[in-house]
């Protein structure tokens, strides 16, 4: 039997009804409901006005009633037509206050102990709000006995679901929609249930999920293709599940013969033991199990591929792995059948040890009369943090790191003396207060609990020997307290979904040594050891992926890599377990490498972005080239003067990776630019490898990790070194973290190279602020990049920013600046510099911006839809909290005068260096030597604007350079969807349909293309460039070669695709072969047309040409 039902345009009232009517009738006529879930046809739905489409005018909608004392109707609680998720109301809180909560009750519904009921409502937030589900029981004179809240953030219609069982008392059960008492901003709500459900229906809430910011995606993503094999399996915790069953198989079906479960999974992640077939194409989903043992829903099923060169990196069952670890001690990075090995070292006859050893057994000597220092301060004295006693956690770091080389001198001497000490030292900060409220506790002063957490565990295993019994349980007592601290905060926040915090990420590989140390020893030690491998397995770092980046900024980088590696070398030598070899490790040293090379005059994009690299950066460098053999690494290490890292750690890692074998390279031979797709991070190079005062770095940041931690609210801003100089900087300093000039002026846009809106910036210290990068190229005559920046600001600022940056090379960058906001705004265009800038307004709406360091100057061009007026300043808006012994910076602001809704910017940077020759003028005048360059603004049809570029040759007898580079405006990419010549850029014979195009000639017969998301591209030059599908490409076009990349996204669904270059007349008998790093399906000629069938995917390509 077969039944329709056809339902047209019913409110959701009447949609209810008519599915009370029908479902009890189908379920009846189907045999009882064969398909159907037993729970389902259990379930009752209480609430009458579910969706607030009964409507009583200037009154509470029946089924509802206010919660509180607190809140208006139409002042702070509103029923609004738009935007509703279904129907035609949803229910709205404008809440303006941070002391009053406001919010709606549905009528009390009578309940009974043991019932269990499912809350649910689909919910948004706007302005910061948050959007609160409450689920309430209530005793027999309503008055609350247990209740369960959640909430989202989110600024899109998100499901909220809560399952629990009435406790004893119940008589009452309702739910609550509100915006909390702490909480400003706007909640709204729509297609709220309240269910009745049995015992046996799943207890939990929705199993497909989305994430909020904070929060991890599924991983692998459908459609992946992973680059280590097996991959780790992540998704996002359901509410109500104490454990998961994970399925992946090789059929959609999931047919048991061809499926692997695995069942009793604690926490949303999961790395296989084995390695996965690559020749075939994987399928994963998760159940939640309640407390109940009721099993959930499946989750979607996701698909995903194994890349063949993927790395091999499986997670060994851990009580295979925890088998490793010695009984007896030293346990840490020395075991003991290799301690002899060791403490023979400085003896060996290598001078290296030796001379380490020395120095750390001179300090040791030292250390020994060194006065046992008091417990640090608490600084929250009275409940108020004082940065200054805060600051005083250096007491507690120099304690232990002299407990530390006592023991350590201990370990490798058997010396009595140095055992005593290391004893006294122990158990006098064994003495400290562990307790939460404790000076040096992780919730009072995370800075002190966690050297003491890491070093206590290194100095109990090295001078195990020399501690008694009784010192032994003191310390494992004390050891036990601040490790849990240490875990519960991990466990309490979810880190395995919830990772984004820093000083919790640092504290891992501490809990992991003092695991190491403990197990056996400390009860909770095993579940310690458990947690920590399997998140670093699964989703470490959370600031970086596998192509190594670190969104936090280079400062952090180092700091938090050179502890890392002490984890990552501890568990290898106590369970062969070798994290060094995960993707983004192997990675990571070509992020330092490229973002700030060892001559860098700063380290944009994160805290301390005014500093150089520093020894502490090349003694990761060091290891990095020791671990991998790397001779770039070396070079790097070298350049900051670093062959050795002293001290315990120097000794340890020189024992463990000894670099001397490794060879020295500079990476002049590495591709000159490179893109971190993991962070949203840039960078165009030329000449890398140097000392600097030959090179340029231009950097473009658009980062998926937004303005959170310590990272800025820096979407698509740039910075610009240039011939050792920092010429275009990121401002602003940082006297301590959140302090008034750090908040409010050094993480803020105002403080960088990019756009303001009426004023305001990006949102800070948001995880919501994010950009995205939308291309990258690079390429002989130019590169380019873009970004995508309107979700920082939010949509209330900008509905479009993109910028776009095409260098052409060696020494030129052309930027701009796409905008619209919802309203007529001022845009504004900033600079900022070390040196005061001379501007010149010139006509046209262009303005001329020069200035000069000691060894470079920059020129920049700048033209805007409407006039501008500039403004300049070596005032910081907001003031240094303390004196700061650091240089004075300026900063350019050029706004326009106009309020318009679009808006553009188009701005040629020049840098140049400087020397002895003539420094005359501006604009078309020679400077240090530098090639003389014209510019000139162009109309690009009606789709866009550009620049002309003119570069004189250094030599009078040749003939000048040209460039021609276009950018098509974001409105006429969007008329063209109807029209497409409405988004041809267009100048002379130069003409493509690309979002940016560009031209090259050059003075030895070399030509230049570049075109990004375009079909075709046709030029005077005889060249031209056809597709039958959207490509960017950046091709050189020499006598003997032509060479460069080609891209069309490899995502579901792409299929291969041909392009055409149109070579000048004859030039087609001189092509010989044709290469590509990508599948080349196939290539012919056509006359002078060389037609290439191209799979999806990055194609490095080369055409050789034989000119005889």
């Amino acid at each position: 039997m077969r039944i329709r039902m056809r339902v047209v345009n019913m409110t959701k009232v009447t949609k209810l009804l008519l599915m009370a009517i029908l479902v009890p009738a189908v379920l009846f006529l189907c045999g009882g409901g064969v398909g159907v879930e037993p729970a389902l046809a259990a379930e009752k739905e209480l609430l009458t006005n579910a969706g607030f489409e009964i409507q009583t005018p200037g009154a509470i909608p029946p089924g509802w009633q206010l919660f509180g004392s607190s809140g208006e109707l139409g002042t702070h609680l509103f029923f609004e037509n738009s935007p509703v998720f279904d129907g035609n109301w949803n229910f709205t809180i404008k809440d303006p206050s941070t002391t009053t909560g406001y919010g709606l009750r549905s009528e009390n519904f009578p309940a009974s102990a043991g019932q269990i009921y499912r809350a649910s409502v689909w919910a948004m937030a706007e302005e910061k709000g948050r959007a609160y589900l409450y689920l309430d029981f209530l005793d027999a004179r309503k008055q609350r006995i247990k209740h369960q809240a959640i909430y989202t953030n989110k600024s899109d219609w998100e499901k909220l679901t809560i399952t629990m069982e009435a406790p004893e008392g119940t008589v009452w059960v309702s739910i609550i929609l509100y915006s909390m008492t702490t909480i400003s901003g706007i909640a709204r709500f729509d297609n709220a249930s309240l269910v009745l459900i049995s015992a046996d229906s799943w207890m939990g809430g929705d199993v497909n999920l989305t994430p909020n910011d904070e929060t991890l995606d599924y991983s692998p993503a459908d459609g992946a293709v992973v680059t280590t094999n097996p991959p780790s399996f992540v998704w996002i915790p359901i509410t109500g599940a104490t454990s998961y069953i994970l399925e992946y198989s090789t059929d959609p079906q999931f047919s048991p013969e061809n499926t692997i479960t695995v069942p009793d999974i604690d926490i949303s992640i999961y790395t296989p033991s084995t390695l996965l077939d690559d020749t075939k194409t994987w399928y994963w989903r998760v159940r939640g199990v309640d407390g109940r043992g009721n099993k959930s829903q499946a989750t979607q099923v996701r698909a995903f591929n194994i890349d063949a060169n993927a790395i091999h990196f499986p997670l060994p069952p851990l009580e295979e792995v925890r088998a490793q670890i010695p009984a007896s001690h030293p346990r840490l990075f020395v075991r003991p059948e290799n301690l002899e090995e060791w403490r023979n070292k400085p003896n060996s006859g290598d001078l290296l040890f030796r001379l380490l050893w020395n120095d750390l057994k001179t300090k040791a000597l030292t250390a020994r009369f060194q006065v046992l220092p008091n417990e640090p301060p608490h600084c929250r004295p009275g409940g108020v943090w004082d940065v200054n006693l805060w600051r005083q956690y250096s007491i507690t770091t120099q304690a232990t790191n002299t407990m530390e080389l006592l023991a350590f001198a201990y370990m490798m001497t058997g010396d009595k003396a140095f055992g005593e000490d290391a004893r006294r030292w122990m158990l006098h900060i064994a003495s400290w207060d562990p307790s939460p409220n404790g000076a040096t506790s992780a919730a009072v002063n995370d800075e002190s609990s966690m050297p003491i957490l890491l070093q206590m565990s290194r100095a109990y295993t090295w001078a195990y020997d020399a501690l008694t019994p009784e010192d032994r349980e003191i310390i494992r007592n004390v050891m036990r307290i601040r490790g849990n601290e240490a875990y519960q905060i991990l466990k309490q926040r979810k880190f395995e979904s919830r990772p984004y915090a820093s000083h919790a990420g640092r504290s891992l590989g501490f809990l992991g040594e003092a695991a190491i140390a403990f197990l056996g020893e400390i009860p909770e030690a095993e579940e310690w050891f458990d947690y920590v491998v399997r998140i670093f397995y699964a989703i470490y770092p959370a600031w970086g992926k596998d192509q190594g980046g670190w969104a936090e900024g280079h400062s952090y980088w180092t700091s938090y890599m050179n502890r890392v590696f002490w984890f990552v070398d501890a568990l290898r030598e106590a369970t062969g377990l070798d994290l060094f070899q995960k993707a983004f490790f192997r990675n990571t040293g070509n992020f330092k490498l490229y973002t700030q090379p060892p001559y860098s005059k700063m380290g944009p994009f994160g805290d301390f972005a005014d500093r150089s690299p520093t020894s502490s950066d090349g003694a990761v460098m060091n290891l990095l080239a020791a671990v991998y053999d790397n001779p770039y690494y070396k070079w790097y290490a070298g350049k900051l003067g670093v062959t050795v890292e002293m001290g315990v750690m120097g000794f340890i890692r020189t024992v463990l990776h000894d670099v001397r074998s490794v060879s020295t390279k500079a990476p002049l031979d590495l591709p000159p630019s490179a893109y971190f797709a993991d962070i949203g991070w840039t960078v165009f190079h030329k000449y890398m490898g140097g000392d600097g005062r030959d090179g340029i770095q231009f950097m473009l940041k658009s980062s998926p990790y937004g303005s959170y931690s310590h990272s800025f609210a820096d979407q698509n801003t740039f910075t610009l070194e240039a011939y050792g100089e920092p010429l275009a900087i990121s401002s602003g300093y940082r006297p301590w973290y959140g302090s008034e000039h750090h908040m409010n002026w050094t993480k803020t846009t105002q403080a960088h190279n990019g756009i303001l809106v009426d004023g305001k910036g990006q949102i800070v210290q948001s995880l919501a602020a994010k950009g995205q990068i939308i291309g990258f190229l690079n390429g002989q005559s130019f590169d380019y990049t873009a970004g995508d920046a309107q979700k920082a600001y939010g949509s209330s600022l900008l509905e479009r920013f993109v910028r776009h940056a095409v260098y052409v090379r060696p020494d030129i960058f052309v930027l701009y600046d796409d905008l619209k906001a919802p309203k007529p705004s001022t845009y504004s265009w900033l600079l900022h510099s070390y040196h005061q800038m001379t501007v010149d307004e010139g006509e046209g709406n262009m303005g001329h911006i020069f200035f000069e360091a000691p060894k470079a100057y920059l020129d920049t061009y700048l033209w805007a839809e409407s006039p501008l007026s500039y403004s300049q300043t070596d005032q910081f808006a907001v003031p240094l909290d303390e004196p700061m012994n650091k240089p004075v910076q300026w900063h350019l602001t050029a706004t326009t005068k106009e309020a318009k809704e679009t808006g553009s910017f188009l701005a040629v940077l020049a840098p140049g260096k400087k020397d002895t020759a003539s420094q005359e003028g501006q604009d078309g005048q020679e400077r240090g030597g530098q090639p003389r360059l014209q510019v000139e603004k162009v109309v690009a049809g009606a789709a866009g604007e550009g620049v002309r570029l003119q570069i004189a040759a250094p030599e009078e007898t040749e003939e000048a350079e040209e460039a021609l580079v276009l950018f098509r405006r974001g409105e006429a990419g969007e008329a063209g969807e109807a029209g497409e010549a409405a988004a041809v850029l267009e100048v002379g014979a130069a003409k493509s349909d690309g979002a940016v195009a560009a031209w090259r000639e050059r003075n030895d017969g070399t030509y230049g293309l570049l075109i990004a998301e375009g079909t075709y591209w046709q030029s005077g030059y005889g060249y031209s460039l056809e597709a039958t599908a959207k490509i960017s490409a950046e091709l050189t076009f020499t006598q003997t070669c032509i060479s460069g990349t080609i891209q069309h996204p490899a995502v579901p669904g792409s299929k291969p695709y041909e392009v055409a270059l149109q070579l000048p007349a004859g030039k087609g008998a001189a092509v010989r072969a044709v290469s590509s790093s990508h599948q080349l399906l196939d290539w012919s000629m056509k006359g002078d047309t060389l037609m290439l069938n191209l799979a999806p995917g990055e194609h490095k390509l080369t055409v050789s040409l034989d000119i005889n």
